[in-house]
């Protein structure tokens, strides 16, 4: 693999998986999650750094999370012109309509495999949920 491929993957690993972690933090918000929980408190920890000064530029409105849905709108395009400069060497002129649409249709994408991942794990974990219950039922039974 040349240094070039090996940048490009980590750049966009590193911005999907914090993408990734800001949008549960939307999700955790929007459910009302209990923000006591580790895996919440390690969260709010991640994004906290640039979510913070965000807010205070963007309110929420109605128990919506705003500054969040924002920032990811912004890593997402920050994420496309980093990767756009490093594989072209610069940025070609008239960017902007197709940058649009590539932010457009990464926020979807991203929304539709948040859902099945949060889907899968659901289905997991209600397996486990059965198979530890069985267990336990019948430890105590005998």
């Amino acid at each position: 693999m040349n240094p070039q491929g090996a940048a490009v993957f980590l750049i966009d690993f590193a911005f999907s998986v914090y993408i990734f972690i800001v949008l549960t933090r939307f999700v955790l918000q929007l459910a009302r999650a209990d923000f006591y929980n580790p895996i919440s408190q390690f969260v709010l920890r991640a994004t906290n750094p640039l979510l913070a000064p965000l807010r205070r530029i963007i309110p929420g409105y109605r128990g919506l999370d705003i500054a969040s849905l924002v920032l990811i709108l912004i890593l997402i395009v920050a994420k496309a012109l980093m990767l756009l400069t490093i594989q072209t060497g610069g940025l070609p002129a008239g960017i902007g309509p197709q940058l649009l649409v590539y932010t457009l249709r990464e926020l979807a994408s991203l929304i539709l495999d948040y859902v099945f991942w949060a889907v899968l794990v659901r289905v997991i974990l209600s397996w486990v949920g059965v198979v530890w219950s069985y267990c336990v039922v019948r430890s105590y039974a005998g």
